[in-house]
């Protein structure tokens, strides 16, 4: 596996690179200075590479190749910490490059870059109403620019598939991720990006009912992430989603298995992360359909230990709240189900008025109320789920 140090010099290498471009001239250099701190803020920690990069910007003055040089490590520091799960970091690197590159040169590809990479840090903390318009904002860049297709509008239009799939429009997610996938297949075969388009197609046709598609795109896709990046957080997502796909398919075994190895890679590359939780959450619900509901509440209680610290409120947090709710429910403890289902209620309610989730969180207090034998509760329960989509 390589070491971290490793991967910030490479980006710091190419942020220099995009900086001083095809540019001889002495005056396009970069400053020593702001060469110095990005190089010292490659090989740092997010919290003090934030603020050795705001030194980098302080040195370069009014020094537009070394402004660039600034904006770019920020963005590719941001991809650098989305790939490895922290997305809060991810955010704060893209909302630093962001408004220098629309300060530098407004209405670039550059700046799409920026909107995209801010766009899906936000998308994966599931706030999607954040996301979006920056990245349909990228995309009238890319269509205004009237450029041939490239891997950057590959990006964007996955971004929008992702966002589209997360929407529920499944058959616009389907063509935005195949659009992009046609271009990585075209410039990047057997990339990482083609196999997170494989993998985004694949999470869509699971959810269309394809499960025979599903699993082709994700093979696919995990051969490329075992070959290209062994062991990485992107070969723990795809274990996940195969092992959501044999689980639909009523493989439970393979589908365990599949999840356990996902949460290995999880607790040794990312512990205590937004994606170590879903990982904990997946085998939980795994263990749930096995019957074993101790090892559920495991998995479900750690995880939310998890998402207490890097997703408070969030909708990941409701879901898990629910999932124990549902397990309570079914060990026939059903005040514990009724305090679980109404602290996920109180959460989806702010989060998302007249969701399915909403609508899912009223039916289940609904049978809570029922099997407590209070009707006329159960009964204003379902009355509300009933008015609540």
């Amino acid at each position: 596996m390589r070491k971290h140090s490793l991967i910030w010099l490479a980006l710091l290498a190419w942020a220099l690179a995009l900086a001083v471009g095809a540019a001889e001239k002495p005056t396009a250099a970069v400053k020593p200075a702001v060469r110095a701190l990005l190089a010292r803020a490659a090989k740092e920690p997010p919290a003090a590479a934030l603020a050795t990069r705001a030194r980098a910007e302080k040195a370069a003055g009014a020094d537009w190749w070394s402004l660039l040089a600034v904006a770019a490590m920020a963005h590719h520091l941001g991809e650098a910490r989305l790939e490895v799960g922290d997305t809060s970091a991810a955010e704060r690197f893209h909302r630093r490059a962001l408004p220098l590159r629309k300060r530098l040169a407004p209405g670039s590809l550059e700046v799409a870059g920026s909107l995209v990479g801010l766009a899906l840090s936000l998308v994966c903390e599931d706030r999607i109403a954040d996301g979006k318009p920056l990245a349909e904002q990228a995309l009238a860049i890319y269509q205004r620019r009237g450029e041939p297709p490239s891997l950057s509008l590959a990006a964007c239009l996955h971004c929008l598939g992702l966002i589209a799939r997360l929407e529920g429009d499944l058959a616009r997610a389907k063509d935005l991720l195949q659009r992009g996938l046609a271009i990585r297949e075209q410039r990047a075969p057997g990339s990482l990006a083609m196999a997170d388009s494989l993998n985004g197609l694949g999470i869509v046709a699971d959810e269309q009912g394809d499960l025979a598609k599903a699993k082709e795109y994700e093979e696919r896709s995990l051969a490329i992430y075992e070959k290209r990046a062994p062991d990485s957080l992107v070969v723990a997502v795809s274990l996940n989603n195969l092992g959501g796909v044999a689980g639909s398919q009523g493989d439970l075994v393979h589908a365990r298995e599949y999840r356990e190895r996902a949460l290995v890679i999880y607790e040794k590359l990312a512990p205590g992360s937004y994606g170590h939780a879903g990982a904990l959450v997946n085998l939980g619900n795994v263990a749930h359909s096995r019957g074993d509901l101790a090892g559920a509440i495991r998995c479900y209680e750690q995880a939310l230990a998890i998402l207490e610290r890097v997703a408070p409120g969030s909708p990941f947090y409701a879901n898990c709240l629910h999932n124990l709710g549902v397990v309570a429910h079914d060990q026939g403890d059903l005040a514990k189900a009724k305090e679980y289902y109404e602290w996920a209620l109180a959460i989806r309610e702010k989060q998302a008025p007249g969701s399915l989730e909403v609508a899912n969180s009223l039916h289940n207090l609904g049978g809570a109320a029922a099997d407590q034998g209070d009707l006329a509760e159960a009964r204003e329960y379902y009355e509300r789920d009933s008015r609540s989509v």
